[in-house]
């Protein structure tokens, strides 16, 4: 005797199928605003660890190394890291700059939070100023 799934445990099977897979796709979020957050911090660090222990007053003074302007964070390089990056969140303040002395700290004039925002959700990158160590506020 030759036993077969009937056609009602088929569907019902398919239907099953279909919810799972229904509800998993819902449920998939990308993390846009993690990653983007993620790739500022890593160039502002990059910037930060550029500036340590370059002295502009022996050197070009002035010199963009240790310095980084707002308007080009969202800019992609073309380092195998980035070429492939699409960034998706705004960035508020977008102009201005931030700058690190020769031991890593933040400078003066330079803006120490950065506030990254995607589809109402909003991070905030908090640059310390006595160490230039970041704080990723979610």
């Amino acid at each position: 005797m030759k036993k077969a799934y009937t056609l009602i445990e088929l569907i019902f099977v398919i239907v099953i199928i279909g919810i799972l897979s229904g509800v998993g796709y819902y449920s998939f979020d990308p993390h846009y605003l993690r990653n983007d957050a993620h790739m500022i911090t890593m160039k502002i660090e990059q910037t930060r660890y550029e500036a340590i222990h370059y002295d502009k007053t022996f050197n070009d003074a002035k010199s963009n190394i240790g310095c980084i302007k707002l308007a080009t964070l969202k800019d992609t390089n073309e380092s195998s890291i980035e070429q492939n990056y699409k960034f998706h969140s705004e960035i508020s303040p977008d102009t201005g700059s931030i700058c690190f002395d020769i031991f890593g700290r933040l400078s003066d004039e330079s803006i120490s939070d950065l506030n990254i925002s995607y589809q109402n959700k909003t991070v905030i990158l908090h640059i310390l100023k006595n160490s230039g160590y970041i704080d990723i506020i979610y």
